[in-house]
């Protein structure tokens, strides 16, 4: 058995592509259940708005491609399969958030550490897997405790929320997140704390942006909405 890596991230493919490689809801549990039908009991699928990965033991990789492509075709052009000793390093820098869109930052060994609690919970991570992944965790942590990163925004999105800041400044703004994911929630936290005048929030799950406005005390407005709140916020 050999230890493989297998996906797409920001570096090979647009957003356009990478928006249709979708693991919410029951796809993941879709994805898991098909690549046990190929013949693949140890696997951990780390998804994020910037990569989906899929890391695994098999004797080839093909029969996990074929699954893949058989799921997000859309990622035929941009997949990348790695092996061996390459797919550990790649795995470690991931880890670490030297893959990351914003190098260095620290969100990403979170969203690892959940894909690793993931494939525990769905019953795919044998001996193998758990001592690859206990492994780049440990690896990310040291890289952390050692290297000297304290200037780095410890998320994308805080890096992201820094530079509207910076250019069109917060305070007293009018904002509109579309989403109220991890992503969402996050931007919308940091608007507060830095006194957005207001916030207002839509996402296609009508119970997920209840909980993030009423702990925000922000408005919502239905997601086919969407377009006219752009037109009165100062800040998308």
């Amino acid at each position: 058995m050999k230890f493989f890596s297998m996906g797409i991230s920001h570096r090979q493919a647009p957003a356009e592509v990478r928006d249709t490689v979708v693991f919410a809801g029951g796809a993941r549990g879709r994805f898991f259940a098909a690549m046990h039908s190929a013949g693949i009991d140890q696997l951990a699928v780390l998804a994020t708005c910037n990569r989906v990965e899929a890391f695994f033991f098999a004797e080839s990789p093909d029969s996990a491609k074929a699954v893949f492509l058989g799921e997000y075709p859309a990622a035929a052009g941009a997949l990348r399969v790695r092996e061996g000793r390459d797919a550990f390093v790649y795995l470690c820098r991931i880890a670490a958030g030297f893959e990351s869109m914003v190098f260095g930052e620290y969100q990403i060994l979170g969203q690892v550490k959940e894909a690793y609690a993931g494939a525990r919970e769905a019953g795919f991570v044998g001996g193998e897997l758990d001592r690859v992944l206990r492994d780049a965790i440990s690896a990310a942590k040291r890289v952390r405790t050692e290297l000297d990163l304290g200037a780095v925004p410890p998320s994308v999105c805080r890096a992201g929320m820094d530079a509207v800041d910076r250019i069109c400044g917060i305070s007293g703004k009018r904002f509109f997140i579309i989403g109220s994911g991890r992503t969402g929630s996050l931007a919308a936290r940091i608007a507060k704390e830095r006194g957005a005048s207001s916030i207002t929030v839509c996402n296609r799950s009508p119970e997920r942006t209840r909980r993030l406005v009423e702990t925000l005390d922000a408005a919502t407005v239905d997601y086919a909405e969407r377009c006219k709140a752009i037109e009165a916020a100062d800040i998308v």
